[in-house]
């Protein structure tokens, strides 16, 4: 099973690290501003043209934010980051409200499709009972409904929990279930640490995104190639590799 290790950036010279350190996906985004905080286009665009010029096999991601409200706004941010030529474009479904949840990911996809070519990924959080969203486990349902690329599970609320700390392995063996079950890519992330790798990788996830692991002074501190290596290695051990 080839599993992909995402590693998000803040800023542009980060990008570095995480291309040297063996990201398969540099995910863009501004973790000052949320979960999936939506991060300036300058640095989308020069991390983009970063990681052309020097791995061009490597994907780059970027997050719309964790949204709340205003599906023909997410619409027109799909449709800005798919026409940049963007991999995927990630969007955090922060109701409980599933007719809105399943208007902001239809909007999501459309807008993408309209710009370009982008994979959308439909977030949902781990901590949803604290933040009032959708159980992940109705995710892949309406990903699939309206023909997302796929789904992932982080947490909105960055306190040094993470997403065992609120989702039991069968709930998440239930998600990547429902999940393949519709052909989705599946993504884990939400202060994920080394020894949460295998697990996931076990579990069965697509992609597995860190962060705060992966930074020198946690997820608001700068990414360090070394540690990015790491994780790296043992998701290739872990495959044989």
């Amino acid at each position: 099973m080839l599993v992909k290790l995402l590693v998000s950036v803040w800023h542009v010279d980060e990008t570095y690290a995480a291309i040297i350190g063996g990201a398969d996906i540099v995910d863009v985004k501004d973790p000052s501003a949320g979960s999936l905080g939506a991060p300036k286009p300058s640095i989308i665009l020069k991390v983009k043209e970063i990681v052309s010029l020097n791995n061009p096999k490597c994907e780059v991601s970027a997050a719309i934010g964790d949204i709340k409200c205003c599906p023909s706004t997410v619409r027109l941010a799909s449709y800005a980051l798919s026409s940049i030529g963007l991999d995927y474009v990630k969007v955090g479904i922060e109701t409980a409200d599933f007719k809105l949840a399943h208007s902001i990911a239809e909007n999501a996809v459309e807008g993408a499709r309209e710009g370009g070519k982008a994979r959308v990924i439909i977030v949902a959080y781990a901590d949803f009972k604290r933040t009032n969203s959708l159980n992940p486990l109705t995710l892949p349902e309406i990903a699939y409904s309206v023909s997302a690329d796929g789904v992932m599970i982080d947490t909105r609320i960055k306190n040094g929990r993470n997403t065992f700390n609120y989702l039991s392995l069968n709930e998440l063996k239930q998600f990547v279930s429902k999940a393949k079950k519709y052909r989705l890519i599946t993504a884990l992330a939400g202060g994920l640490n080394i020894e949460h790798v295998e697990v996931a990788y076990k579990l069965g996830f697509d992609v597995i995104g860190f962060r705060t692991a992966v930074c020198d002074r946690g997820r608001l501190g700068k990414l360090s190639k070394d540690k990015i290596c790491t994780f790296k290695n043992i998701i290739e051990k872990l495959e044989g590799g």
